[in-house]
């Protein structure tokens, strides 16, 4: 700049268009039943230029929130009542594109170099925080079951969840970082280290949760409730789904996950 500062600033235009809509219908099938349907979905997509400190540079991506609900009401009699629900939920977190540029300068003269950090200078090159790849679903039953009989309140309960996350970010530390400890070595070409990632860090990880219960609340008298429960949860540990993960580095399922309850009132 013609003050003489050594900090240069510019300002970039960042781009980005959102879609969302939601939809939900009821429906009175019978007396004792309704049902109700919605899906709700937002979906972004965005470019960043000048990312990185780099004039002219490019990060496009994706994302997206997306979800599904069935619920279904049923009054089997007037004591007893079941509510039944499906779920599906999805997450998308990617930069469809790759950023540009995936390196600094030519990687056939300088070799693989993604990003450059000299300790009083602003970091040079793609952050790592871009090119995400992740890919979540949730697919869930719920069904609950509330009885009255005489001074009792009884209420059942399981819950079924399967997760699937495939994800994992190709970032620019898999490119190449090349660090100067000062300026005054980076003007004369003595970088302090230089580091790469290798390997591919995308996984698919699926894991399964399932939960049931069983409650009473009991009217022992006019003053007195006591509030009896039995809780139990199965939660499984990750699993990749193509068995990248060394067994030494897998999680064992916990099985004994028994809650009870008591209270009184």
């Amino acid at each position: 700049p013609a003050n003489g500062s050594r900090i240069f600033t510019i300002g970039t235009p960042n781009f980005s268009n959102q879609h969302t809509y939601l939809v939900r219908g009821d429906v009175v099938l019978t007396n004792a039943q309704t049902l109700m349907a919605r899906v709700s979905n937002t979906k972004s997509f965005r470019e960043s230029t000048s990312v990185g400190n780099i004039i002219g540079s490019s990060a496009p991506g994706v994302r997206q929130t997306l979800g599904a609900t069935i619920q279904h009401n049923w009054t089997i009699s007037p004591t007893v009542l079941n509510e039944a629900r499906l779920g599906y939920n999805r997450q998308v977190e990617e930069d469809s594109e790759t950023p540009s540029p995936l390196f600094l300068g030519d990687p056939s003269i300088n070799g693989n170099l993604g990003s450059l950090r000299v300790t009083g200078l602003s970091a040079l090159g793609i952050p790592t925080f871009l090119n995400q790849y992740l890919f979540q679903n949730n697919f869930q039953f719920v069904d609950d079951l509330s009885w009255q009989r005489e001074a009792h309140t009884l209420k059942f309960g399981t819950s079924l969840r399967r997760i699937q996350v495939n994800g994992g970010n190709i970032d620019s530390s898999f490119r190449g970082t090349l660090t100067f400890n000062s300026i005054a070595s980076f003007l004369a070409g003595t970088p302090q280290s230089y580091t790469i990632n290798v390997g591919n860090p995308r996984l698919g990880l699926r894991r399964t949760e399932w939960q049931s219960y069983a409650q009473d609340d009991w009217r022992v008298t006019p003053r007195l409730t006591l509030n009896l429960g039995l809780r139990y949860e199965y939660n499984t540990a990750p699993r990749e789904v193509f068995d990248r993960i060394p067994h030494q580095y897998l999680l064992e399922t916990d099985k004994n996950n028994i809650a009870p309850r008591f209270g009184f009132a």
